[in-house]
């Protein structure tokens, strides 16, 4: 390999699923090449008409340069990587690759042709077949490392989503679920729970309700902001109060998980935290592609639908042999694995 100076340009539109794939993959990239002289940096989108200007390769002057940043990037013997993620970030990401001659990633079925960038990497579930320029992903990329010598806690975690295109939203179902969830585990189990901007206000005080019954000795307290229940069996923690890379942290250290099965990026995260996972079911609006690709990740064992219901009709002995069972897979790592497909094609391109 050509020991040359790579800068990683990420290009940032501020939403959280976005960023952890970005983040991610620049992140795997910056570890798989291995060079001393590799910079991440971390950029807002241009303008459309500017990023416009870029891509006809229209003059930049100096006054735009300073404006944009771009003269702080500009380096001697240095190569460049643009990544993005999100539709706002397209026509950025085109600008710099003109402009710097770059290698423009996007991460996702991007809304201009694909022969435009030099990679996308594309979700399995949205059926684009792989190719060249489009490197197919199983699920989306995130900023999990599992390390090694990793040792798990005597807890689990539950993740609720929201109202979505995809799913029908029915929260007493979902509040259902996850009462009953928790009454199958282990007594001296840890729970963790978090919701997400998407979670109905409803859903949020139904549950509390029901949380209470279950134990009966409810303690507030305002170390998140009055939001988090505390009892010998269970957690609760609002979205909203919860510090930057703790979510990473409880799914690394958590056993196992029960995920509303309209929350891609958290499914994803979970399985490469190495978690048993289990789903709430929901119902999918139409004939959805998450719903299949979830169900295409059951029958490869990399989880399982919880079904309260079957609880419910004295089928626990059989649940429990369910919650139990072993991991048939391997943990993902797809920003690794993508970051190690793109490294060897540049090295084949003799970009590297």
């Amino acid at each position: 390999m050509k020991r040359t100076a790579i800068t990683i340009i990420r290009i940032s539109d501020k939403k959280a699923g976005h960023d952890q794939q970005s983040l991610g993959l620049s992140k795997a990239l910056m570890s798989i090449l291995a060079l001393k002289s590799t910079a991440l940096i971390e950029i807002a989108p241009f303008k459309k008409l500017t990023a416009v200007g870029m891509c006809l390769r229209l003059n930049v002057d100096i006054d735009l340069k300073i404006a944009l940043g771009i003269n702080q990037l500009e380096q001697k013997n240095t190569r460049y990587i643009v990544i993005g993620a999100g539709h706002g970030t397209h026509l950025s990401v085109l600008a710099l690759k003109y402009y710097f001659k770059a290698i423009a990633i996007i991460l996702m079925k991007p809304s201009l042709p694909r022969f435009l960038f030099d990679y996308c990497i594309i979700a399995r579930h949205d059926g684009v077949k792989a190719s060249t320029n489009a490197l197919i992903s199983d699920g989306a990329l995130n900023t999990l490392d599992l390390p090694v010598d990793l040792i798990k806690k005597n807890q689990h975690i539950i993740l609720i989503g929201g109202l979505s295109t995809h799913f029908d939203w029915d929260t007493k179902i979902i509040i259902e679920n996850i009462c009953t969830w928790i009454m199958q585990q282990p007594l001296d189990m840890k729970i963790i729970l978090t919701n997400s901007r998407r979670t109905p206000e409803n859903l949020n005080a139904q549950l509390w309700d029901n949380l209470t019954k279950i134990t009966q000795q409810v303690q507030v307290t305002d170390h998140y902001a009055k939001t988090r229940i505390d009892t010998d069996h269970f957690e609760w923690f609002d979205h909203q109060n919860t510090p930057q890379g703790w979510l990473a942290d409880q799914l690394l250290h958590s056993q196992a998980a029960l995920i509303t099965e309209d929350s891609v990026s958290m499914i994803y995260e979970a399985l490469t935290a190495d978690v048993r996972l289990s789903l709430i079911r929901l119902s999918p609006i139409k004939r959805d592609k998450i719903a299949k690709n979830n169900q295409y990740l059951a029958a490869c064992g990399y989880l399982d639908y919880f079904d309260y219901f079957a609880v419910k009709h004295n089928a626990k002995k059989d649940i429990k042999k369910e919650i139990n069972l072993p991991r048939l897979h391997k943990p993902l790592n797809e920003s690794f694995r993508i970051a190690a497909k793109i490294k060897q094609q540049l090295i084949q391109k003799g970009f590297l």
